[in-house]
């Protein structure tokens, strides 16, 4: 066997009901418990984020991407989002095209391998002005006009 075997740990009763009794979801209770986190204090350490976040601005051209896609919210321009298709590209995906629509006024248009292809010739037909992070096509927001 290539991976060998896999050992899965089991939440607890006691811990999921507790971390229910708390307030998670139990889906959320059963995924801790099964880390071995039972308490709602345990949790709350667990998930509390208030670790500092490095500057989105040390990606390289950062400033000029977020220029552009601040002109196209102010045009009223249509966007759309390209993210590859793994945890990260998605993600990212789904958080772009739901910032977006409120903020540009329209909705983005959104495209993820193997529909990207697809979506392309889609988006391209409606002529694409403006490509970000060209360098890198798998991140790329597209200002369609």
């Amino acid at each position: 066997m290539k991976y060998g075997i896999w050992n899965v740990s089991k939440p607890t009763p006691q811990g999921v009901n507790s971390l229910c009794a708390a307030g998670y979801p139990e889906l959320a209770a059963r995924i801790l418990s099964a880390r071995g986190i039972e308490t709602a204090a345990a949790a709350h350490e667990c998930l509390d984020c208030n670790c500092e976040l490095p500057s989105p601005y040390l990606l390289t051209e950062m400033d000029v991407a977020a220029g552009r896609v601040g002109m196209a919210m102010s045009a009223h321009e249509k966007i759309a989002v390209f993210g590859d298709y793994d945890v990260d590209g998605i993600t990212s995906t789904c958080v772009l095209t739901d910032y977006l629509p409120p903020a540009a006024g329209n909705s983005p248009r959104a495209a993820t391998p193997p529909a990207a292809a697809a979506r392309y010739m889609e988006f391209s037909s409606c002529g694409i002005s403006y490509a970000l992070c060209a360098s890198n096509p798998k991140r790329s927001i597209i200002i369609i006009q």
